[in-house]
C-alpha cells in the first residue's frame, strides 16, 4: 500500500486520518481512494439540475423517484429504486457525503428534508411517509408555525388534510426535536433557505470534485503534534498559518523536512537510541543537553551562535529595510504574530534549519561562514532553474534585498 512505501512497511509515524488531510490543514495530502471515488460519483448528482442533456429525461423516466431528489434526504430509499449498478453508486456516494453536510443556521436547519434522512430517525431509523410527500410535506419548515414552534397534531391535519395518527405525528416531532437539540441551533420563525443544504453544496462545485472530496474527509481535529508543540513551548500557535507556509514550499526535499519538524517526527539522537542507531541521547553539538528538536534548532548555545550571526547579517546588510528578531517561533514554524516576513526570508530560514540538520547528522557543530557558501550554491541551482523556466526577471525581483549573504 502507499502507507507501506511512505513509512518502509513500518508503524505509520502520522495517523491515516491526518494523514489523509491536504498539507494546508496539517495533513500529506495522501489521496483516500475510497473518498476520491465518491467525490466523483457526486459529480453525476450535480449533473442530474445543471446538464440539458437528453440522458436525464431517460432518467427520470427510468427511476421516476429521482426526481424528488430536493425534497428528500441522502439517505434515498436505493434499494426500492432498482437503479442500476453505476446509479446505485452514485447515490451511495451522495449518503455519505449527506451525513458529512452540518447545518450552520436556523434557515438551513428549517430547510432539512423530514425523510429518508439519517439525522432524524423514529426508532433507529429514517422515516418516509408517503401521504406526508404526496401533501407536500418534505421539510421541518412544513410543520412549523410562524414564531418556529411545531404545530399541534390538529393544526398539521386541519392544514394539510394528512390521513394520519396523533402517535406517528408526535414521533415524527420528536425526533425532529432531538436533531435540532444536537445541533445547537434554535428555531425562532418558519423562514427556512429554499434548497438543502447537501445539495446547495453539491450544486455549488462549478468544476470537478475537489470540493465533494474536502467535505467527504473533514475531520475536525488537530493532529498530535499541535497540542504537542503548545505543551512544549507553553504558548498557542497559529496552527493555519504554519500549515499554509509549508503549503508554499516548492522543493519536495525541504517540504518533507519542514513537515516532518512540524510534526515532530524527525529523527533526534532520543528516537535513534531508541531504534539502536545511537547510544547517546544528548545533543550532538553541546553534549549537554537532552536532544530534542526545539533545542537542536533553537535553544542549543552552538545553534544560537549561528541565529545571531544570520541576524546581524540580515539587519546590518540587507536592503528591504526589515529588522529582524528571530525568536523560537519563527525558526520552528515559519512565522509569529509580531513579524511579517516575505517568501525569500521564510526560504533562507528554512535552508539554515536543513543546514542544521544536516551537522547534526554529520555530528558538525554549524558555522556560520560554511552556511553562507551553501546558501551560495542553493541560490545558483534556483538562478538556473529560474532561466531555464524563462522566470528570471521575478526571481531577481525576489532575491533583490538578500544578495549580501551571497558575499563571502
Amino acid at each position: 500500500t502507499m502507507y507501506g512505501f511512505l513509512w518502509n512497511r513500518k508503524q505509520d509515524r502520522i495517523s491515516r486520518k491526518i494523514a489523509i488531510k491536504s498539507i494546508a490543514k496539517g495533513g500529506l495530502g495522501i489521496p483516500k481512494l475510497r473518498d476520491y471515488i465518491n467525490a466523483l460519483k457526486l459529480i453525476w448528482v450535480r449533473k442530474l439540475k445543471t446538464s440539458d442533456h437528453k440522458w436525464k429525461n431517460i432518467i427520470k423516466v427510468t427511476y421516476p423517484k429521482v426526481t424528488l431528489l430536493e425534497q428528500l434526504g441522502s439517505s434515498l430509499p436505493i434499494e426500492e429504486l432498482h437503479l442500476n449498478k453505476f446509479w446505485n453508486d452514485v447515490f451511495q456516494a451522495y449518503k455519505q457525503f449527506g451525513r458529512k453536510i452540518k447545518v450552520e443556521s436556523s434557515d438551513e436547519l428549517a430547510a432539512e428534508p423530514i425523510f429518508c434522512n439519517d439525522k432524524i430517525q423514529v426508532g433507529n431509523r429514517s422515516i418516509c411517509y408517503k401521504n406526508w410527500i404526496d401533501n407536500k410535506v418534505f421539510c421541518i419548515k412544513n410543520i412549523l408555525k410562524e414564531n418556529g414552534a411545531f404545530m399541534t397534531f390538529n393544526q398539521f391535519k386541519e392544514k394539510y388534510e394528512i390521513n394520519t395518527d396523533c402517535i406517528t405525528y408526535i414521533g415524527c416531532v420528536q425526533a425532529i426535536k432531538s436533531y435540532i437539540l444536537k445541533t445547537g441551533l434554535t428555531i425562532d420563525n418558519n423562514m427556512s433557505n429554499h434548497m438543502i443544504k447537501t445539495l446547495k453544496v453539491i450544486y455549488s462545485g462549478q468544476k470537478g470534485a475537489r470540493l465533494y472530496y474536502e467535505v467527504l474527509i473533514q475531520d475536525a481535529n488537530k493532529p498530535k503534534c499541535c497540542e504537542k508543540w503548545e505543551t512544549k513551548l507553553n504558548t498557542d500557535i497559529n496552527w493555519n498559518t504554519s500549515f499554509k507556509k509549508i503549503q508554499k514550499i516548492r522543493e519536495i526535499k525541504l517540504k518533507w523536512f519542514q513537515i516532518r519538524l512540524v510534526q515532530r517526527i524527525l529523527a533526534t539522537n532520543v528516537v535513534l537510541a531508541h531504534m539502536g542507531v545511537e547510544k547517546d541521547v544528548t545533543c550532538s553539538f553541546c553534549g549537554k543537553e537532552r536532544d530534542a528538536i526545539e533545542h537542536i534548532f533553537w535553544r542549543c548555545e552552538h545553534v544560537k551562535r549561528f541565529w545571531e550571526q544570520l541576524q546581524t547579517v540580515v539587519n546590518n546588510a540587507c536592503a528591504n529595510g526589515l529588522f529582524v528578531n528571530l525568536n523560537e517561533s519563527i525558526i520552528l514554524f515559519g512565522h509569529d504574530c509580531s513579524f511579517k516576513s516575505d517568501d525569500t526570508f521564510d526560504l533562507i530560514i528554512l535552508l539554515a534549519k536543513f543546514f542544521i540538520y544536516k551537522c547534526k547528522v554529520k555530528k558538525n557543530i554549524p558555522q556560520f561562514n560554511l552556511f553562507r557558501n551553501y546558501l551560495k550554491t542553493a541560490f545558483e541551482a534556483y538562478k538556473y532553474i529560474a532561466t531555464i523556466n524563462m522566470s528570471y526577471d521575478k526571481f531577481t525581483k525576489e532575491w533583490q534585498f538578500y544578495q549580501t549573504l551571497m558575499e563571502s
